[in-house]
């Protein structure tokens, strides 16, 4: 029951639409909603983090608008670009003539 309650509500599905998807395509939807509902407490984090960082009793240490979310994203350590991505990414653009 929980798994339908959570395709009605969080997903907004019809049960016809919910009986015929996989739970793996479910999943997926639950994945896209999950990163819209972080784009959006990010953007309310920017401006919370920004009031409290230049407001009247702004703190020692300033604020993150992460610091504001209750699904925080994972952040992947970044590695270093090589000359052979660069390639790669510029690989499939038409030379200039």
């Amino acid at each position: 029951m929980e798994a339908w309650s959570t395709a009605r509500i969080e997903l907004g599905l019809t049960d016809s639409e919910w009986l015929d998807m996989t739970p793996s395509m479910v999943y997926e939807l639950r994945k896209r909603l999950l990163k819209e509902h972080q784009r959006q407490e990010l953007l309310i984090g920017i401006i919370a983090s920004t009031t409290a960082n230049f407001g009247f009793c702004r703190p020692d240490t300033p604020l993150s608008a992460e610091a504001f979310m209750v699904h925080p994203m994972k952040r992947e350590p970044l590695l270093p670009v090589t000359g052979e991505d660069v390639r790669a990414a510029f690989a499939g653009f038409k030379k200039a003539s």
